[in-house]
């Protein structure tokens, strides 16, 4: 048992540590060319080509890293309803870049996104609920927004459900139900799914009759 309770300790750390990192956008760079279009696209009114602008400037994708130029397109798609521009807008005001830090409108924004059906909003959501930022800590909403996500194919979400299957917060536990969402999973961190699923193994030994 205790050695459960180690590796659970460990995974929950690797899992609060990367627990908004899923959730970058790795593109190519893009040339001058590319860009230009992109914003006569923007400015017709295109909330896509918008969203593709801030992520450029969010990641310095061919041009220099701009947090202010990355938040005025998010916004621009954002007030279009482009569901991703929502989660992008909200890791901003999560991570305090080019602006100043506030948990409460990054869950705000991200609240958005997740009732437009934004994977990402709803895994970042769920992850707010489990460590109380921005909002008072909920475990049920927590494994009630990570089910959404997961259900969309999100690997975070899928692996943050599976910790709280072997947890039993926010579910009844449920190692088996914990395996399974922390293989699913195990793309988005493959150390953190091990350290679980041996979790789950010492477990499973420990439950089992002594014979």
């Amino acid at each position: 048992m205790k050695f459960r309770k180690l590796y659970i300790f460990i995974a929950i750390l690797l899992i609060i540590c990367f627990a908004l990192w899923w959730l970058i956008d790795w593109s190519s760079q893009y040339t001058a060319e590319d860009i230009t279009a992109l914003e006569t696209q923007a400015n017709a009114g295109d909330a896509e080509a918008s969203y593709i602008l801030g992520v450029i400037y969010d990641d310095g994708q061919g041009v220099p890293q701009d947090f202010q130029k990355a938040r005025h397109y998010f916004e621009e798609a954002a007030n279009k309803n482009y569901a991703r521009a929502y989660f992008s807008l909200g890791i901003l005001y999560y991570n305090g870049e080019g602006i100043k830090q506030d948990f409460t409108k990054a869950f705000n924004l991200l609240e958005v996104g997740a009732q437009l059906g934004d994977s990402r909003s709803q895994a970042g959501l769920g992850a707010m609920y489990y460590n109380g930022l921005g909002t008072q800590a909920d475990q049920k909403k927590a494994a009630h927004y990570s089910t959404l996500a997961a259900q969309q194919g999100d690997a975070a979400a899928q692996a943050a459900l599976g910790v709280l299957y072997s947890l039993g917060e926010g579910v009844p536990q449920d190692f088996q139900k914990a395996q399974y969402y922390l293989e699913l999973g195990s793309t988005y961190d493959f150390f953190t799914t091990m350290l679980i699923l041996i979790g789950n193994k010492y477990e499973q030994r420990w439950l089992q009759p002594i014979e």
